[in-house]
This record gives structure tokens, C-alpha cells and sequence, in this order.
């Protein structure tokens, strides 16, 4: 099994959970649209962190594509957090996201003892290759700004 073979086999099983039931906490709520809603946040120094894991953050991210919902989101470590505490605009950022995902096992360490059991680490270059991985199977498309050129 190569190094790349086991976060796409995580990937295909986060798509094939993407109707999952709801579970503690609000994950996964349905809306009348059928649209997911009421990801809860946990306040952490100011900075809202969607207690979310990779396969509510994909389900999200599906949902919003299929209705159209124009959202960002942004993957937090702890320094994230730091670093906001000196930029208001920072924190307005992460706090204004459609997800601020705990990219960081201390996040996700801090959420379950505040209750959150099923949080989980959203690390972002797995949360880039599932949304890729969803994108082939949904034909969804993309466009990355930013780089130099070549």
C-alpha cells in the first residue's frame, strides 16, 4: 500500500457517509431544503471552532456546492488561535467562515472535554484531498487563486 493509497481510501469512505444519520451535538442536522445546519462553534479565546470532523466537514462542503451556498472555510491550529488574539481582523475572518475546522489535536483534545465527543482533526491537506476526491466523483469543479506563475 503506497503512502498515498490510505487518505484516498479515508476519503472514499468519508463520501460513502456523506447521508450519515445525526449524531450528538447538532452534526449533521437536516434543513427543510435538505441542506445541513446548526454545525455547533466552540468559542476558544475568541476564535469559533466548528466542532466538526472530516466527514461532517466534507458533508458540508457537498451540501453546500449542491445548493449553490457560497461559504469558505478555514482549517485553525493552536498558533491560528494565538495569532488572532492580535488581529481582530483575524478573528473576524475565522469566526465569519461557513467552518473554522480544528486542524490541531490540542483543538480537538479541548473540544472533547468541553463535551464534544465526536470532533475530530480536520488537518487541511486531508480536508483539500477529500474535497478533490469528491470533486471526481461529483463532477464538481475548482479554482485555486493564488501562486506564482509555472
Amino acid at each position: 500500500m503506497s503512502i498515498i493509497s490510505e487518505p484516498i481510501n479515508e476519503v472514499k469512505r468519508s463520501i460513502q457517509k456523506l447521508d450519515a444519520s445525526p449524531t450528538k451535538n447538532g452534526f449533521g442536522n437536516k434543513g427543510v431544503d435538505g441542506s445541513l445546519v446548526n454545525v455547533e462553534r466552540v468559542d476558544i479565546l475568541g476564535v469559533e471552532i466548528s466542532a466538526i470532523n472530516i466527514h461532517q466537514a466534507i458533508s458540508m462542503i457537498d451540501d453546500w456546492l449542491t445548493h449553490r451556498t457560497p461559504r469558505y472555510v478555514c482549517v485553525a491550529a493552536a498558533h491560528c488561535i494565538m495569532d488572532s488574539l492580535n488581529s481582530p481582523e483575524l478573528q473576524r475572518i475565522y469566526n465569519s467562515s461557513g467552518l473554522t475546522t480544528p486542524d490541531g489535536m490540542s483543538l480537538v483534545w479541548l473540544m472533547r472535554l468541553r463535551g464534544y465527543h465526536n470532533v475530530g482533526r480536520v488537518y487541511g491537506a486531508d480536508l483539500m484531498l477529500a474535497t478533490c476526491q469528491l470533486s471526481l466523483a461529483k463532477g464538481y469543479r475548482h479554482f485555486l487563486y493564488g501562486g506564482k506563475p509555472g
